[in-house]
């Protein structure tokens, strides 16, 4: 489904640096940018590659990956709803599912 809103990038960038939502800090859901970037330098992440983030909170992280398409297994609920209703947005090839990743079917994946 693709979705036509102008400013939506912008949204979403500034939903992933905000300190404070509704109510909680952004660090109970929402993973540092300073770590994200690391981790994506470590990894060597390119569109290639098919990514997976295990407890992906808000997705933050998956966001942040240039890759060909990523997938988040996360057991909150909220969290998956909202990262899920994000990546919609954008059109991007990134799918979130809700599972408890300690005890799930880990799908294929070249980096995480």
């Amino acid at each position: 489904m693709k979705y036509v809103l102008d400013n939506i990038e912008e949204i979403v960038r500034d939903f992933y640096n905000v300190k404070k939502y509704d109510g909680f800090k952004s660090s109970e859901n929402v993973s540092n940018e300073s770590i994200n970037s690391l981790v994506g330098k470590l990894l060597e992440v390119n569109n290639q590659d098919y990514v997976l983030d295990l407890g992906s909170g808000y997705g933050n992280f998956l966001y942040r990956c240039d890759s060909k398409a990523s997938i988040g297994i996360e057991i909150n609920s909220n969290s998956l709803y909202m990262s899920n209703i994000i990546f919609d947005l954008l059109n991007k090839e990134i799918k979130v599912i809700n599972d408890d990743a300690l005890y799930c079917d880990i799908p294929s994946f070249t980096k995480g």
